[in-house]
């Protein structure tokens, strides 16, 4: 029994639910844009204009009313059911039985490929699994060799270019009293030089 709103609910019955999905695709195959996450607004307009045409539509061929915001979780929930149907990871090599309605669906998002027949044999995914196994040690060792050929030498000092061999093997102290000695042998130099140059004016 419907309920006083006439909108559609759980308790409407798997034929209806069936039905109401096979509309639906049918309806997404003319009106492709029913699947659009564009952001554009034109985009978005042409969308919204669609959902509001199946929603009217929804009504007269299925006597059930459904609003447009119902009508996206609708399309979204079956397409994550059927995402979720046809995961080859998980699904593995069984063979796949699709409704009518998720056949159509399938052909839309995923173009003729078909999920019942197109699997990777196990012993190919096996070989695969392996080949990725082996190559993993040897990718992590060239990206090692990598790293370490592409290592930044050390700066060098801004002082290395005044060492000398006498100066290198100095300790911060002894460069300190080195420094004083020179500039007192300077100091001394320089007077003598100013003692004789005043006594060749006498």
């Amino acid at each position: 029994m419907s309920s006083s709103s006439g909108c559609e609910s759980p308790g409407s019955g798997a034929g209806k639910t069936a039905n109401s999905q096979l509309f639906i695709v049918r309806e997404i195959e003319k009106r492709p844009e029913l699947l659009s996450k564009s952001q554009l607004p034109n985009e978005k307009a042409k969308k919204e204009k669609s959902l509001l045409e199946v929603v009217e539509l929804y009504e007269v061929h299925l006597g059930l009313r459904i609003s447009q915001q119902q009508l996206k979780k609708k399309i979204n929930n079956m397409k994550s059911r059927l995402k979720k149907k046809t995961d080859k990871q998980k699904t593995g090599n069984k063979r796949i039985t699709l409704h009518e309605w998720e056949k159509i669906l399938y052909k839309i998002l995923e173009g003729d490929d078909n999920p019942t027949i197109n699997k990777i044999p196990e012993p190919a995914v096996a070989g695969m699994a392996k080949r990725a196994q082996e190559c993993e040690p040897k990718h992590r060792e060239e990206k090692n060799c990598e790293k370490s050929r592409r290592s930044p030498e050390p700066k060098k000092s801004k002082l290395y270019n005044y060492e000398t061999e006498e100066t290198h093997s100095l300790t911060t102290t002894e460069l300190q009293r080195l420094v004083l000695l020179e500039q007192l042998k300077t100091a001394r130099m320089q007077r003598e030089y100013i003692l004789k140059k005043m006594e060749r004016l006498e």
